[in-house]
């Protein structure tokens, strides 16, 4: 539960994120590789893919009794798009490699929503 509650709370900030004035999408790209780097953390702890779309499922909920369902759309696409671009990935047993897996994945995240709002 507690993995839940961490995706949930980097989601939230998405949301906040979203519905906020954030012309060039810092803000949304900082909270978005926030949420990779948690998401991914997860993935390279053992953490299945089932357990991560049913966090995200609870997080779906939870923001749209927050948010609405404008948001709360936004939000959970990111968020199942991460989840499932985190599970392509390989994990790694050693902890170096599993940081830098990591790293690189949050660091990507962040450059592709730059770019999103740069097109």
């Amino acid at each position: 539960m507690r993995k839940f509650a961490v995706l949930a709370v980097c989601s939230l900030v998405n949301v906040g994120a979203v519905a906020s004035d954030d012309p060039n999408g810092d803000e949304f790209c900082r909270s978005s590789m926030e949420l990779a780097e948690v998401i991914m953390t997860n993935r390279q702890n053992g953490l299945s893919l089932s357990d991560m779309l049913d966090g995200a499922d609870y997080v779906q909920q939870t923001n749209e009794n927050e948010y609405g369902n404008q948001a709360s759309e936004v939000v959970n696409k990111v968020t199942r798009l991460l989840v499932l671009q985190a599970y392509k990935e390989p994990v790694w047993g050693i902890p170096n490699l599993s940081q830098n897996a990591i790293n690189d994945f949050a660091t990507k995240t962040y450059f592709d929503c730059l770019d999103g709002f740069t097109d």
